[in-house]
């Protein structure tokens, strides 16, 4: 490779990972546990949920997430996505489409998102970091389901 092209991959890399879409993102890098007793919850129990976020390769945001139900069952929702407002496929544990996630910033490293399904808004949200990064919180407006229309409150502790 010549020298200009590592230049200019030196400098995309450079402009990604300084701009403000970026820094927003990777500020939820780790590990997060729901705090069952601070989170307001809608529908059946939950016995634990847990997130995890990873930076990709290409710098988007790769999120992990693992809900186990009170019965035991367990769902899991993959995607990677970036803090831009465009839509990004949501996976479950063996690859099946659960729809689309769009992410947006929203300022003081908040951020807003929706989901949908077969392009039908399913829910829609906030998600807020405290000012020492250690707690995250998520108010979330589920607008289908059995649980629909209705509000939840989720708390999640950073443990890694």
């Amino acid at each position: 490779m010549c020298r200009a092209a590592y230049m200019s991959v030196a400098m995309l890399i450079t402009t990604i990972a300084t701009s403000p879409l970026f820094a927003q993102d990777m500020k939820k890098i780790g590990e997060w546990h729901l705090d069952l007793q601070a989170s307001k919850l809608a529908g059946p129990a939950t016995k634990s949920d847990v997130r995890i976020y990873e930076q990709a390769d290409d710098g988007m945001l790769r999120s992990i997430h693992t809900v186990v139900q009170a019965d035991g069952r367990t769902s899991t929702t993959i995607y990677t996505a970036r803090d831009d407002g465009m839509e990004y496929p949501m996976m479950d544990a063996k690859g099946r489409s659960l729809g689309t996630i769009a992410l947006k910033p929203d300022g003081d490293g908040a951020q807003t998102f929706f989901t949908k399904r077969d392009g039908v808004m399913t829910g829609r949200g906030r998600t807020s970091l405290s000012q020492d990064g250690r707690q995250m919180t998520m108010v979330i407006d589920l607008l289908v389901g059995p649980a629909a229309p209705r509000q939840i409150r989720t708390v999640f502790t950073r443990v890694k």
